[in-house]
């Protein structure tokens, strides 16, 4: 079995697809040992309690900006097919700057009034969560008309300026940072806005109408926002748990954004070159090449969970300790979503079905439920296996479902 896995591997390595894999893998690789040492830092400068707060209100941002991400950096992965890419890589520049414009404001003016949060805080925080999905988003513009190499400089900039800036604070005196730790989110932030406009406005063409663009990839917005719902994690436990479980639960849940960094170039990487082959068969036999791939991959990382309390007393220190079942949880999960990338860059580079955010929000919903119901008992193990099994059921269902379809793609070629 470890023969053709290996096998496998070198014959997708040796494909195009393969060589974007390898790419996207390595910096994203890299990318996230700089986010895990970034989050570490900031872990380390806020405190528990403080840094719930900070969960919170990322887990906040993020559910916000679902409403308005319109699923646009899964559409932007098919610009290879799209008959107009200028004009889309147009509309989906002027709609984000506007959504993310108002997320901006309303979060700066509400935020203070729940929390004891300066207004310039909140402000540092929103520019630096608006400005990571906003890169993200430039990124896969990037991606999809085969600027790879420029999206890698745009991800390790940020990357490589976040965790130098944080790391350098802990060796400041702690009761001063604090505010010199959120300005340095801000500033990270702004270079997502600045660095990455730079590389995409000039492939920007005159918009569409953006409403009419958003009608006509609804299935594209439906699953994103499906998937989001997820991000609402952070919020729930703190709501129940209070900020002290809240910081042990986002300093482990953080985790799972540097891992899922590598895991979302396995889509990232084949979406573009899927949806520039015609025929079904051939794409299908793409596609099982990719996922014995992701199936290591995914092997790989499950393992890694071992080395859950280790990684959280290195990352985060003593403080955070009883974190460790969580994280445990939080690798295990991104093992799961690394076969999982593949499967949804199918759907991305056809056609979605329309079951399919269906499914992704009942499971998201269901794991924020046994969240609730698991949040108040402040027992890190039992919401860690409750994770693990919400995860685990929803990617039988996607595998069992992809694997009918798969199939069926193989055999019109027959």
């Amino acid at each position: 079995m470890i023969r053709r896995l290996v096998s496998s591997i070198k014959n997708l390595l040796a494909s195009p697809t393969g060589r974007r894999f390898a790419l996207f893998s390595a910096s994203k690789a890299v990318a996230a040992l700089l986010q895990i040492v970034a989050f570490g830092a900031l872990a380390r400068l806020l405190g528990v309690a403080d840094f719930g707060l900070f969960s919170i209100a990322y887990s906040v941002t993020v559910v916000a900006m679902s409403f308005f991400e319109f699923g646009l950096g899964n559409r932007a992965l098919r610009l290879p097919s799209d008959s107009e890419p200028h004009r889309t890589i147009g509309t989906i520049l002027t709609t984000r700057t506007a959504t993310n414009a108002l997320v901006i404001v309303l979060f700066t003016t509400l935020w203070p009034l729940f929390t004891q949060m300066s207004v310039v805080s909140s402000l540092c925080i929103v520019i630096f969560i608006t400005g990571d999905l906003f890169a993200n988003l430039l990124q896969s513009i990037l991606i999809g008309i085969w600027k790879e190499r420029l999206s890698v400089v745009l991800l390790l900039a940020r990357r490589v300026f976040n965790a130098a800036g944080l790391a350098l604070l802990l060796l400041l005196d702690e009761k001063t940072v604090e505010p010199i730790a959120y300005g340095v989110l801000g500033i990270t932030g702004l270079l997502g806005y600045v660095l990455g406009a730079g590389l995409v406005v000039r492939s920007a063409g005159r918009p569409h109408n953006p409403f009419h663009f958003i009608r006509t990839n609804l299935h594209f917005m439906t699953t994103s926002l499906a998937s989001n719902i997820q991000q609402a994690d952070s919020l729930v436990v703190g709501s129940l748990g209070g900020p002290y479980f809240a910081g042990l639960f986002g300093s482990a849940s953080r985790l799972s954004a540097p891992l899922n960094l590598v895991t979302g170039s396995i889509m990232q990487s084949i979406v573009p070159s899927l949806a520039a082959i015609d025929s079904l068969p051939r794409r299908a036999a793409t596609m099982k090449r990719v996922m014995r791939a992701a199936t290591a991959l995914g092997v790989v990382i499950v393992i890694l969970a071992v080395t859950a309390p280790v990684v959280v007393l290195v990352l985060y220190g003593q403080a955070f300790a009883d974190a460790w079942p969580i994280a445990a949880a939080v690798i295990v999960l991104a093992g799961i979503n690394a076969i999982n990338q593949p499967i949804f860059a199918w759907y991305y580079a056809g056609t979605i079905p329309r079951i399919l955010p269906v499914v992704i929000a009942s499971t998201s919903l269901t794991n924020l439920s046994v969240l609730a119901l698991l949040a108040g008992t402040g027992n890190p193990f039992a919401l860690s296996a409750g994770m693990v099994l919400v995860g685990l059921a929803g990617h039988i269902w996607l595998r069992l479902k992809f694997t009918a379809d798969l199939r069926r793609a193989s055999e019109d070629g027959q």
